[in-house]
């Protein structure tokens, strides 16, 4: 599948948060509401591509119908693997500073092609590194979701082990360095209608059952 970064949408959408980012790092407050702006990065691969996508084609919105003082971005690269993060949010921070919380779904792209063990020894490290280049920023790590098919592995029933394996080290280690977590019960490869047909992407239903769950925690996590 071809690479395509989506970055909030059209430029006139980034330049806005760009310029939200400059007022956030003033101090200043929202205009309509008079409380501080809350900058929320969500952050990942497709399924952060196509759930960006379908909120701004719902009655959702980009900014996932949460307080008008929060104010979402969306930073996805189709195709994005973990090693990725780390240099893409250094990126960000020298550009707009650091947010107020970040959501990260990434990692599943991973699984076939690094050993269980290497990729939890690298997330566990790449998320005390996170947390250390963003000690002001509360961290969402969202669950990796089961897939209907996992392309290109030999042992898919291995691969599923997998995921469940380094998501739960992953979500331990976010919780200890005082983040949040956000579960996904509802996608599993039985929910055949929240996939797509390759069963990789989510379908318009599944990226609501995500979209609202991401909505629900981050209500929770940042006291909205």
């Amino acid at each position: 599948m071809p690479r395509k970064a989506s970055k909030g949408g059209k430029r006139r959408h980034k330049h806005c948060c760009g310029k939200r980012a400059k007022k956030s790092r003033d101090g200043s407050s929202s205009s309509t509401t008079g409380l501080a702006v809350v900058r929320v990065w969500i952050m990942g691969h497709s399924i952060v591509h196509w759930a960006g996508v379908r909120a701004r084609e719902s009655g959702m919105g980009p900014a996932l119908g949460l307080p008008r003082h929060v104010h979402v971005s969306w930073f996805a690269r189709r195709g994005m693997l973990w090693g990725e993060l780390l240099p893409m949010v250094r990126t960000l921070m020298a550009r707009e500073g650091p947010p107020s919380a970040i959501v990260i779904q990434l990692g599943e792209n991973d699984l076939v092609s690094v050993g269980c063990l290497v990729l939890r020894s690298l997330i566990l490290k790449d998320l005390e590194e996170l947390v250390s280049t963003l000690p002001t920023t509360k961290v969402f790590w969202s669950h990796f979701l089961q897939r209907r098919v996992w392309r290109d592995s030999h042992r898919p029933a291995a691969t599923e082990s997998a995921r469940k394996r380094v998501t739960a080290a992953a979500a331990h280690k976010v919780l200890s360095l005082g983040g949040a977590v956000i579960a996904h019960p509802e996608i599993t490869f039985k929910a055949i209608t929240l996939f797509r047909p390759d069963g990789v992407h989510l379908s318009p239903l599944g990226c609501d059952t995500w979209l609202q769950a991401v909505a629900s925690n981050l209500k929770d996590g940042l006291g909205l």
